[in-house]
């Protein structure tokens, strides 16, 4: 009964160490604004084709930014990977760096549940 439970664990922590079959990257356009300028916030998802990929759609703000437009670009294909891409027209209204957290992606792949992909996150500062 040790044995087993010593190669389930094993099993767990060689897992844990496989990188994500999920990328996450986030990118603002221009990095410095001033107070009131829009700018546009992209993230792309890049997938083994196995994954399913579910993206949260962010409503009314991402961090301390207004969401004041969006729109999904048509999948493409990168190095046998799939290319999710999101842009977002922002604006904010307070002076300062604003870190932005990419929405929230989950993944699935065959015979799995549901896991969260490693986030990114990229910094804005507002003059």
């Amino acid at each position: 009964m040790r044995t087993l439970a010593a190669l389930l664990l094993l099993a767990a922590v060689a897992r844990a160490d496989e990188p994500s079959p999920v990328a996450v990257r986030a990118r603002a356009e221009p990095s410095t604004v001033t107070i009131g300028t829009r700018f546009r916030y992209t993230v792309e998802v890049i997938s083994a084709k196995d994954a399913e990929v579910f993206v949260t759609q962010p409503v009314d703000r991402i961090g301390d930014c207004d969401i004041v437009d969006f729109g999904i670009d048509p999948p493409s294909r990168r190095d046998a990977k799939t290319v999710l891409s999101r842009w977002y027209q922002l604006v904010c209204w307070e002076p300062g760096h604003h870190l932005l957290e990419s929405p929230l992606v989950q993944y699935r792949t065959a015979g799995e549940d549901k896991q969260d992909a490693p986030g990114d996150e990229v910094g804005v500062t507002v003059e």
